[in-house]
């Protein structure tokens, strides 16, 4: 299916999938499919909320997504994420299943934490481990 549909406008990759483009999973809350993205905090928002993402298994994606428990990691091929958007969008049993996982990992994650751990790994590297960190500056 190349181009897009008349109503919602679905382009890029997964327009070109074995699925419709008119899939509702495409571009509804029932799920997120996440192309490569570095940081990741689009798949944290994602599992936050309580959806199930279907990524590309590279960078970000595959260290934040657990494959089949905590989402749905992808090679970056359209005809791959297709089928893992049908197979979601087909069985809400299993996207409930693999959203609740991944809220449930997320829950204690925030930014004072990720903070702290990226602090403490500065610290190592720069042997500064024992000395106490200004707060103040």
């Amino acid at each position: 299916m190349e181009g897009s549909r008349k109503a919602g406008g679905v382009r890029g990759p997964c327009a070109k999938s074995s699925i419709a483009a008119s899939e509702p999973a495409l571009v509804s809350k029932d799920a997120l499919p996440i192309g490569p993205d570095t940081f990741g905090q689009v798949i944290l928002g994602a599992q936050a909320s309580g959806l199930p993402v279907i990524a590309v298994g590279q960078g970000g994606p595959a260290e934040l997504i657990d494959d089949g428990r905590t989402g749905v990691l992808c090679p970056a091929d359209a005809e791959q994420l297709g089928a893992a958007v049908a197979r979601l969008a087909g069985s809400p049993p299993l996207a409930r299943r693999l959203a609740n996982a991944a809220r449930a990992a997320v829950t204690g994650r925030s930014w004072e934490r990720a903070l702290d751990q990226f602090a403490t790994g500065y610290q190592r590297t720069i042997g500064t481990q024992d000395e106490p960190v200004d707060q103040a500056a």
